[in-house]
């Protein structure tokens, strides 16, 4: 009876973190779940039988209970929080950053979440009762035959487990070419996760490592080179190195038809750049009543109707590298921090500095959360100010950190620079959103009330208004120095508002999407609609612009590029300039993806097809290609430093 404590106890972990999470059973996937909890099982006891000290085992099947329960409260109050399932290096990534910058948050979670504490502390309890006290059971040392029959039983459990996980092509994608963390943890297991990737830390993962067939066809078509040209530069693509992968990306990038310049080439060639990533922005929180500075930037200058912020793991660390990098981010915080030792050189911000611009980037939050002094540095940014480095002195030192301040601290430092490129990471809208411990909601509170919002969004809105506050000052300052019309203004969110879902941690007792979109968005797709605003002031003093495609995050780097008239290479970046000819495709983690065609769900292996539209043989496929090469070359160039081979 004792060989069977700990594979139970690992079942009953898996199961009340998916009845927490709210995921769905599924019987094959579940069985599967059992199979390898009693292969991981029989390992562990293994390793609880080996000492001939009958105490020192009881005391190692203990310490691993307890430490397996700690990852698993650990995944649960990250995903409670963030709506997304991370590895334990994303986890400790922010775990600094969210001590010192939330740590009145950290606190609500701890006592919020003594439920859950302990639910997941019911294992150990038992172990203490049946081991230590009554003595029902013990852990002696077993002889050689039940060890070995510890092995095949992990053997013939993991095998059988992994053979219904791989049943169809939809499930062995997910696994292998398609892997990530959040994906296989909510399809399968928390520990099928870490297994797999600690596997393929290790070794690396030989099917994201490989282009697949089916290049061609997002390949640009061509029809304005003539009187364009392409942006493509006169690059070495020999694929003579001693690294495969370099070599396999020099040959994927040649097979690649570059986009074509077009009549916006250059259109803001000279001017400044002020690029903001704006925290938890929403298309419904600019409203002309609220925040009317972000609508009268989303509605004049270049309009998009139909933008998208993917929600990528590590929220807005991975949210910040696609805004920024032009590629997908396939491996959470790993992608971001890869960057920091890495030649970044198609940054906007490294691009204008190489023309002679002033960079400087800014954040109303602690300075070293999410090691952005290093990497923001390596985007462009000698100067990355926050607090601990003088940010400090310009805030109130209240909940939430205001954006307004961070603004009016910072745009006197440059505005009187000849040329610049400045970048911003707000604060203000990050959650939790609590009105009774917001200053905003005393501020703004006023401009909210009789809307028939509850707390939870009214406390969103102030913080959004506060925002709109900022870039109103911003718009305000470059008018009085007379340099708005030499200026570009960017917004994008960082990802979408996941902070008004529910979350036991936050005491936020209800799904506050719906509220907020109208409608309660049945997929990730639909969730991730976002506003994307390019915005000049010699811009307003024409008709819009008007974008009708699809465009997403990762578009935003080559369509500035191009605008800038800055020299760059289309084949190199896994977005597209939204203006060339190249066709619209958007990428979620888990290999979901848009096009003007229609959406494929990789959760259920479904393509839908926007109306009225024929879809031609083999379109998905050849699509589930193109974003299996797009996103294997995005990991390359992160992890290989591939631009350092083109750039030394």
């Amino acid at each position: 009876m004792s060989g069977l404590f700990i594979p139970l106890s690992l079942v009953y972990y898996e199961m009340l973190l998916k009845v927490l999470t709210g995921q769905h059973f599924l019987f094959l996937n579940t069985l599967s779940i059992i199979l390898t909890c009693f292969a991981a099982g029989c390992i562990l006891t293994l390793l609880s039988s080996l000492s001939r000290f009958e105490t020192l085992n009881k005391w190692i099947a203990f310490i691993l209970i307890e430490v397996i329960a700690l990852i698993f409260l650990l995944s649960y109050f990250v995903y409670d929080s963030f709506k997304v399932f991370n590895d334990i290096q994303t986890i400790m990534e922010g775990a600094g950053g969210i001590a010192t910058e939330f740590g009145s948050t950290v606190l609500t979670t701890i006592q919020t979440g003594l439920g859950t504490i302990g639910l997941y502390e019911i294992p150990a309890l038992l172990f203490i009762l049946l081991f230590f006290i009554l003595k029902l059971l013990s852990f002696r040392k077993r002889n050689g035959r039940y060890l070995l029959l510890l092995l095949i039983g992990f053997l013939i459990f993991e095998v059988a487990g992994l053979i219904l996980m791989m049943r169809n092509a939809n499930t062995r994608r997910t696994l292998t070419r398609n892997y990530g963390f959040d994906p296989v943890t909510t399809t399968f297991s928390l520990q099928t996760a870490y297994k797999l990737d600690a596997l393929y830390l290790l070794v690396g993962n030989p099917f994201q490592s490989d282009y697949y067939g089916g290049l061609s066809y997002l390949d640009a078509d061509n029809k304005d080179a003539i009187k364009y040209g392409q942006n493509e530069m006169m690059l070495d693509l020999s694929g003579n190195t001693d690294n495969k992968k370099i070599n396999k990306t020099d040959q994927y990038v040649s097979s690649l038809t570059a986009s074509c310049k077009n009549q916006y080439t250059g259109l803001f060639q000279g001017k400044n750049l002020i690029f903001i990533t704006a925290e938890s922005l929403s298309t419904e929180a600019i409203r002309e009543d609220l925040t009317p500075t972000l609508y009268r930037l989303k509605n004049n200058g270049i309009v998009f109707r139909d933008y998208y912020e993917p929600y990528y793991n590590s929220s807005t660390a991975t949210g910040e590298l696609a805004n920024l990098t032009g590629l997908v981010p396939t491996s959470g915080m790993r992608s971001f921090t890869n960057t920091i030792d890495n030649n970044m050189y198609f940054t906007i911000a490294n691009a204008m500095m190489r023309e002679g611009s002033a960079n400087i980037a800014y954040h109303n939050g602690t300075v070293e959360y999410y090691k952005r002094y290093q990497t923001h540095v390596n985007f462009g940014y000698p100067q990355f100010i926050a607090q601990g480095n003088g940010m400090e002195n310009a805030l109130s030192g209240t909940w939430p950190e205001s954006d307004l301040e961070m603004f009016q601290y910072s745009v006197p430092q440059y505005i009187h620079n000849n040329y610049f490129s400045i970048y911003y990471m707000t604060l203000t809208a990050h959650f939790p959103y609590y009105k009774h411990l917001s200053v905003m909601t005393e501020k703004y509170g006023d401009m909210v009330e009789g809307l028939g919002y509850s707390d939870v969004l009214e406390a969103y809105f102030t913080d959004m208004i506060d925002f709109d506050k900022g870039v109103e000052y911003l718009i305000s300052e470059l008018e009085k120095a007379g340099i708005a019309d030499d200026t570009v203004i960017v917004i994008c969110p960082d990802h979408f508002p996941y902070g008004l879902m529910k979350s036991n941690a936050f005491g936020t007792d209800s799904d506050h999407l719906p509220e907020l979109f109208g409608f309660d968005p049945e997929n990730e797709i639909i969730r991730d609609h976002n506003s994307l605003i390019i915005w000049s002031g010699s811009l307003e003093k024409q008709a819009p612009i008007v974008v009708s495609e699809p465009v997403y995050s990762v578009d935003i780097l080559p369509t500035l590029l191009n605008l800038f008239g800055l020299e760059y290479d289309s084949r190199l970046l896994a977005g597209r300039d939204v203006f060339s000819d190249a066709l619209p495709l958007v990428i979620w983690p888990d290999h979901s993806w848009l096009t003007d065609k229609g959406y494929y769900l990789s959760s259920t292996d479904s393509f839908t097809a926007k109306d009225g539209i024929d879809i031609p043989d083999g379109y998905v496929e050849m699509l589930q290609s193109v974003v299996s090469n797009k996103m294997v070359f995005s990991s390359l160039v992160l992890e290989e430093d591939y631009y350092q081979h083109l750039f030394p």
